[in-house]
């Protein structure tokens, strides 16, 4: 069978982030948390390796607070 020429979402993302290991910075914004990105991308191994990759040195800045996409009027 065939492979899609699409890749999947997680897959781009993790290359994405392979090629900028330790050679570029990176700044992530989310409203997932680490524990949530498995259901959100769907594959442990990958995510696995993604997540120690991206938090091996870096800072997770956390905000707590209401949202600021509250509907206008």
């Amino acid at each position: 069978m065939p492979r899609s020429p699409i890749a999947p979402p997680a897959s781009i993302f993790f290359k994405l982030m392979e090629e900028r290991y330790r050679r570029r910075a990176s700044i992530i914004t989310t409203n997932l948390d680490y524990d949530d990105w498995l259901n959100f991308l769907g594959n442990k191994h990958m995510v696995t390796a993604l997540l120690s990759r991206l938090r091996h040195q870096c800072t997770t800045i956390r905000i707590d607070g209401p949202s600021l996409r509250e509907p206008q009027g």
